[in-house]
């Protein structure tokens, strides 16, 4: 830390006088020099630029109690109410399935401890019924299942550790009631290809039964919630970067079935670590990479008329691995890596002119990172985590949006796009 001269040297302080009144003899009290005084405490220096009251700053933020286990990069970050709920990720020796909670309320991490369902059901073993098969589900132990003791319907356990979701990094995660829908992701060379859920409230994991043709395993994907649909884009499989979208609705838990899209229009090239922002009926998907290129190009995914659009835009910035925070009528990107490097830059993108903006941040900028998290809370944007190439960090940032605290608050505008020609399609 930089100190002031004068702060470190204060100068001695002047002797004092008593002075009394007659017949008494004068004595002098000579108060100790800073020599023999102990330090006194040093402001923190001056030396710093003052921010003015209408730019956005950025420090770290004050933990309180225990810190995260590990450090973390490839995690997700979930809001629910005034907490962020952490799942997954890796630092540099391997992913996780722990869940961390962040009280935004006293800025202090808990580790949570959540169980597997376990669940008994009757199921159809008729032996001409086409649903016996179906029935053997191989996450599923049998009990009581002896041939000698055939009957109409049998039991069935299911095993908790089953429905519990193994260590993965580049994995999606999904709010609904609640509820937090973990997608995909992978550890190692392993990719994923299915759905887990996490109560917030009984603490358990739940592995849902889904029909449908499932996505391919994949990950470094990216989801929105349309309504209660889980809409799933790009991703990567191990050997190639995809550009397919998926749909399940979520609103009948008993009752899940995928269904790819087919979506009009030009399609995004393929891509992974890109973001995904929905905007009333319009998904921004913005950057990302294929493998070999960083991308800088913009598209909305119109979902409810299930058309593609590029947007064109003045001055292109490259990004993957970045995150993308709406707030009111802009898009808050965050760091990332740019092709070249990673970035601490903060950007934004204004939905209504559909052009990028630059703004001034001020503080204590953070490490250049990628991989990390972001999540917008009071006026507040929350980073955690994240890896700069070499490092894996643990720690949390705070950008105060200052004057710009009113945008959360801007819900009334409508991102001006224009639908493609018939030629187009």
């Amino acid at each position: 830390m930089t100190t002031n001269n004068n702060e470190a040297n204060p100068p001695p302080l002047r002797q004092s006088v008593a002075r009394v009144s007659r017949p008494f003899t004068a004595h002098t009290a000579t108060l100790p020099s800073h020599q023999s005084t102990s330090r006194l405490p040093l402001l923190p220096t001056a030396r710093v630029e003052a921010s003015p009251a209408a730019c956005m700053y950025l420090s770290k933020a004050s933990i309180h109690g225990p810190k995260l286990i590990k450090p973390l990069r490839a995690h997700t970050a979930t809001l629910v109410n005034d907490a962020i709920w952490i799942f997954g990720g890796t630092d540099l020796n391997g992913c996780f399935k722990d869940v961390w909670k962040l009280d935004l309320e006293t800025l202090s991490f808990a580790r949570m401890k959540c169980k597997g369902l376990e669940e008994e059901m009757d199921e159809d073993l008729n032996l001409g019924s086409s649903s016996l098969d179906d029935s053997l589900d191989p996450h599923y132990n049998l009990r009581n299942s002896s041939t000698n003791n055939l009957s109409p319907a049998r039991r069935l356990r299911s095993n908790p550790k089953d429905h519990i979701p193994p260590p993965c990094r580049a994995h999606s995660a999904t709010h609904l009631d609640g509820r937090i829908f973990i997608f995909g992701g992978g550890d190692g060379p392993n990719y994923f290809d299915v759905l887990y859920y996490l109560d917030t409230i009984s603490l358990t994991w739940t592995k849902p039964r889904v029909k449908g043709v499932l996505p391919s395993t994949r990950r470094a994907h990216a989801t929105v919630l349309y309504g209660t649909q889980l809409i799933i884009f790009g991703g990567g499989n191990g050997s190639r970067a995809l550009n397919d979208v998926h749909a399940l609705d979520l609103s009948d838990l008993s009752n899940l079935e995928w269904r790819e899209l087919a979506i009009k229009g030009r399609s995004p090239l393929n891509r992974g670590y890109h973001s995904a922002n929905l905007v009333g009926s319009k998904c921004i998907i913005f950057g990302g990479s294929d493998g070999g290129e960083c991308f800088s190009d913009i598209f909305i995914l119109d979902l409810e008329n299930l058309t593609w659009i590029q947007v064109e835009v003045e001055c292109p910035i490259a990004r993957l691995a970045h995150t993308s925070t709406q707030v009111g009528s802009y898009l808050f990107v965050i760091g990332g890596h740019d092709g070249e490097d990673y970035t601490s830059e903060v950007k934004l993108f204004n939905l209504v002119t559909l052009q990028w903006e630059p703004r001034t941040v001020k503080g204590q900028l953070p490490p250049r990172i990628g991989y990390h998290t972001a999540t917008l809370h009071d006026s507040r944007l929350i980073i955690i985590g994240g890896f700069d190439g070499r490092h894996v960090y643990d720690q949390v940032w705070c950008l105060e949006l200052a004057s710009s605290a009113y945008l959360p608050q801007v819900t009334n505008f409508t991102i001006p796009v224009d639908e493609p020609s018939d030629a187009d399609l």
